[in-house]
């Protein structure tokens, strides 16, 4: 997959019409982190399956991207 993973996540957040401090809240994190979220092209298999449930889309499965631990 050629897009940046961080990518797909803000447009599944649009989709589910959520703002970022919203997003954050719910994957208990910061807004700040969250923006941080958009940029990444790798993202850790347990942040990465919170974000999953919280945005109802599995990104485990989609996202055949390197992952990191975090």
């Amino acid at each position: 997959m050629n897009m940046v993973v961080g990518k797909i996540i803000k447009k599944k957040i649009k989709e589910n019409n959520l703002s970022a401090t919203k997003f954050a809240a719910q994957i208990n994190t910061t807004c700040e982190n969250a923006y941080g979220i958009f940029k990444r092209k790798t993202i850790g298999k347990g942040l990465l399956a919170r974000i999953s449930a919280t945005l109802n889309y599995n990104f485990l499965k989609t996202c055949s991207l390197p992952q990191t631990n975090n």
